[in-house]
């Protein structure tokens, strides 16, 4: 890669739609159908200097969901700043459910998990609250000699694991993060057999798009060489390198203060996969059973249409390996 392929970031404050807005639409493409439920399980509170807000937090899913169904969940959203996941869904959530459907397999879907972080495109909620480890912290492992950590890096070796809101732990995590751990202890755990984090990287300047994987890779190589038609792959490369980043970038910093974001283990592979155990959503599930386990990334430099369709690539590409 030479330095022509550096871009400017896309301007995060180009017209977006309001929470208000995402829900309207949502309703609306989801208003025809009897198989699908769209609950209000929550709300968040949120209180700043200036202002308090309160927002529902949903849950859409399939209906029925059977004891025997395989159920693919869909989250995006929980950075308020990596909104790709949230518009692909708005725009294409309805034939999301008739392509699950159609084929057998059941979806739960929380379509934007950090609304008051999407309304001020903030990465984090408004009252900037990273909790202990960032707001995507499901999991703490416990080494053998009894240290518990919050990333693995690309080893999974640890004594034991435990969910993060686990009381043992004392851990503050942010409202919609606890509010997400409420909700997965509601579901039936052991038929989730995938899951799709849906993310938007804001810090490196080109277009590309990357993944973390769990287990073989290989299993994605067909939807892979489908997406590379249509953006470039960041492959076999340190994905948070300084070369690649944006002149503003700043790193997340564990509590201990080590630099996790740099480890020199975050490398994608020739597919652009990358292998963390980084205490993230996708990790959890895949801890509790879930055969896929996929977080997508795609850089703010991709045209939203393209990005659209990298995204939706993965949820087909889901579905039918659990045809």
């Amino acid at each position: 890669m030479g330095a022509g392929l550096r871009f400017l970031h896309c301007d995060m404050q180009k017209m977006l739609p309001t929470y208000s807005d995402f829900l309207r639409a949502i309703k609306n493409k989801l208003s025809h159908r009897t198989d699908v439920t769209i609950e209000v399980v929550g709300e968040l509170h949120y209180e700043t200097p200036t202002q308090t807000k309160t927002y529902d937090y949903y849950k859409i899913s399939s209906t029925p969901i059977e004891p025997a169904d395989k159920i693919l969940l869909i989250r995006a959203g929980i950075h308020g700043d990596e909104t790709t996941g949230v518009l692909t869904l708005m725009k294409h959530i309805d034939a999301i459910f008739e392509y699950a459907h159609t084929r057998g397999v059941k979806l739960i879907i929380f379509p934007l998990d950090n609304p008051s972080g999407f309304e001020g495109r903030t990465r984090y909620n408004a009252e900037g609250d990273r909790g202990d480890a960032g707001n995507n912290d499901f999991v703490r492992y416990i080494l053998a000699d009894g240290t518990v950590v919050d990333d693995l890096g690309s080893k999974n070796e640890c004594k034991e694991w435990r969910w993060s809101s686990d009381p043992v732990f004392s851990i503050q995590l942010p409202k919609e993060t606890t509010m997400l751990h409420n909700e997965l202890k509601k579901l039936p755990l052991g038929q989730i057999a995938a899951v799709l984090d849906v993310h938007g990287d804001n810090f490196i300047d080109a277009p590309y798009t990357y993944h973390y994987v769990y287990g073989d890779p290989t299993r994605y190589h067909q939807i892979v060489e489908k997406i590379r038609c249509l953006v470039p792959i960041l492959a076999d490369i340190n994905v948070n390198s300084d070369y690649l980043n944006s002149p503003d970038y700043v790193p997340e910093i564990l509590r201990n203060g080590e630099v996790v974001v740099d480890n020199e283990e975050v490398n994608s592979d020739a597919d652009g996969c990358i292998l963390r155990y980084d205490a993230s959503l996708p990790d959890l599930l895949q801890r509790l059973g879930a055969a896929h386990a996929i977080t997508v990334e795609t850089t703010s430099a991709v045209e939203e249409d393209v990005a659209d369709q990298v995204n939706l690539l993965w949820v087909y590409g889901l579905i039918d390996l659990l045809d």
